[in-house]
């Protein structure tokens, strides 16, 4: 599955509804001039692999979250990462290269930088510990 929603709460309920089937989840938001990817695929090794919960563990405050109606997005930013998050999709369908489950993407349209970081499973996380 593959997903680009600008809400916390939907997103847990697609985390835990692709935990339940054992389907990968291919993660893709955007802000202003920026960007991240990453494929979550915890039943994949459960204990080491994280999912969407173990990266974003509570929902911020209300008054901390933006959306992008009111903080703007550059359009070229979308389809940055809605390319990037087409080809995970297609990877992760024909089992090719590296898939970025274990790490996030973070694209910086106004450096023109990309930065790969790894994630860690939390051993405690409602969601994916019992994976």
């Amino acid at each position: 599955m593959v997903e680009g929603v600008d809400n916390f709460k939907t997103r847990y309920v697609l985390n835990k509804a692709c935990i339940s089937a054992g389907k990968a989840l291919v993660s893709a938001a955007v802000g202003r001039f920026e960007g991240q990817l990453t494929t979550y695929k915890p039943f994949a090794a459960p204990g080491v692999l994280p999912c969407y919960r173990c990266f974003v563990p509570e929902e911020p405050p209300q008054d901390a979250q933006v959306n992008c109606a009111e903080e703007g997005v550059m359009g070229a930013v979308t389809g940055v990462i809605g390319t990037l998050a087409a080809m995970e999709v297609l990877k992760e369908i024909l089992a090719l290269g590296e898939s970025l489950a274990g790490h996030v993407l973070f694209y910086d349209g106004i450096d023109a930088t990309f930065r790969k970081v790894a994630l860690r499973a939390d051993p405690s996380c409602p969601d994916c510990a019992r994976a």
